[in-house]
């Protein structure tokens, strides 16, 4: 089941991230292009793999929870082909599901048979609903492009839902991590130098360490930036600090002097966030 996968992809690649093992995202990458090579078909992800044979065109959550577990492995292996793979998800999101008259989604696409009427998925249950892991990859891609659609697409969902979430909290947890997320000042981490490079994973590693859920990170290699550049275009704005990996911290829209000693990266993300005692 796509959805499912998704969430699990998305927990694989924040275990290797924060553990520090490939093994977790070894197993993230090799299901998300398992996902993306045999149910993506004809521009259409499909929902259901068994024995072979896939079957049911994919639902709201679907589409929306591999798009969100694309951006966390680019998030752990900084490869441009997953930012690519979650707007096109996005883009097709938008064109089978947008309600328009509210901004909100509905959970089978416009070309699928529905009975009675297409209803939305609203409610956080078990897993979270179509609409709030919509709402979390558009505000995650905002985040990355600073496209206004994207913006607009997160903020209408917000809206949309503000008053049941308000009157019925406990059926709306993950709308409300989003809501939440949307009110952070944000923080953008641009790491510019090899990627191979130990001090570039000494960098990383320290990143990953801390939570920061309103983090954007982005990984420029000057060697081969021109993919990044144009799909996170912020990143042109990052210039190399030598032969050596740097991290450059920028916070409420004030950015940092550039560092690579991972000891004083340390001391401004713990500036922003110190750590709970």
């Amino acid at each position: 089941i796509t959805a499912w996968n998704g969430l699990m992809l998305t927990a694989l690649a924040l275990g290797a991230q924060v553990l520090g093992d490939k093994k977790y995202y070894e197993a993230a990458a090799q299901g998300a292009r398992f996902i993306l090579t045999e149910l993506w078909r004809d521009d259409q992800l499909l929902r259901i793999w068994a024995e072979g044979q896939v079957s049911i065109p994919g639902f709201l959550d679907d589409y929306a929870g591999l798009a969100n577990a694309c951006l966390d492995l680019y998030e752990t292996d900084f490869d441009p082909a997953w930012l690519e793979a979650t707007q096109q998800l996005a883009a097709r999101l938008e064109d089978l599901f947008l309600d328009t008259a509210d901004g909100a989604y509905f959970y089978v696409a416009r070309d699928q048979e529905a009975t009675l009427v297409r209803s939305k998925s609203v409610y956080d249950q078990s897993v979270p609903a179509g609409n709030s892991l919509a709402a979390r990859v558009s505000w995650r891609l905002w985040r990355f492009t600073k496209e206004e659609g994207y913006r607009e697409r997160y903020q209408a969902i917000l809206r949309r839902f503000q008053t049941q979430a308000t009157e019925n909290p406990f059926g709306f947890s993950h709308y409300l991590t989003v809501a939440a997320l949307s009110l952070l000042p944000p923080l953008d981490l641009t790491l510019v130098g090899d990627p191979g490079h130990s001090q570039m994973e000494s960098l990383l590693a320290e990143i990953y360490r801390r939570f920061l859920p309103e983090r954007r990170l982005v990984l420029k290699n000057p060697a081969d930036s021109a993919r990044i550049e144009e799909l996170a275009p912020a990143a042109r704005d990052y210039a190399p600090g030598g032969a050596e990996p740097v991290a450059y911290v920028c916070h409420q829209f004030t950015c940092q002097p550039p560092t690579g000693n991972p000891q004083e990266l340390v001391a401004k993300l713990e500036e922003i966030k110190p750590p709970a005692r």
